[in-house]
């Protein structure tokens, strides 16, 4: 049976592998996943161009085609813990603002980040064993300013998929 390969209606590379996936999975195909690969993406990194990527061109497309498959898939970085520990860093964005106007709310943040520190604990030792303390704090930083703009674009797709006929 012949998939066709990869959707060339993406504009700009983005999801294609991951709609392929999914148009596998639909056809009753098993997709082995070789977790000893590593491979290394030759960018060079900014912050608008990150933004650009994981938002513009994967977050918002993702959510749209998972909607539209009518699934949300336990996989990849998309699993419960992850979803659990992005909306857990919101909320600890927003009561990190409330606690500058009661400082009560800042135990609420502290209670929000014990989770997400536990279950991405093996990933910030690796920032550790690699770069030491401050390289893992910064890294750390950056991993839940990841889970904020991954929420914002899931909520993007969210609508986009609610609001296109």
């Amino acid at each position: 049976m012949s998939m066709n390969g990869f959707d060339e209606s993406y504009r700009m590379p983005s999801i294609e592998d991951i709609e392929l996936g999914y148009r596998l999975k639909r056809a009753g195909k098993r997709i082995l996943l070789c977790k000893h690969l590593v491979v290394k993406h030759a960018k060079r990194w900014s912050l608008p161009s990150l933004l650009h990527s994981d938002v513009v061109a994967r977050a918002v497309p993702w959510t749209v085609l998972q909607l539209s498959y009518g699934e949300i898939l336990d996989d990849l970085n998309l699993g419960r813990t992850q979803r659990v520990s992005a909306f857990l860093v919101c909320l600890a964005a927003l009561l990190t603002v409330l606690g500058l106007l009661q400082s009560w709310f800042f135990f609420g943040v502290i209670l929000c980040l014990i989770p997400v520190l536990h279950w991405n604990r093996d990933l910030y030792h690796f920032y550790y064993r690699c770069g030491g303390m401050g390289f893992a704090l910064r890294a750390t930083g950056m991993h839940w300013v990841s889970y904020l703009y991954s929420a914002l674009g899931f909520s993007v797709g969210f609508l986009k998929h609610k609001l296109t006929p």
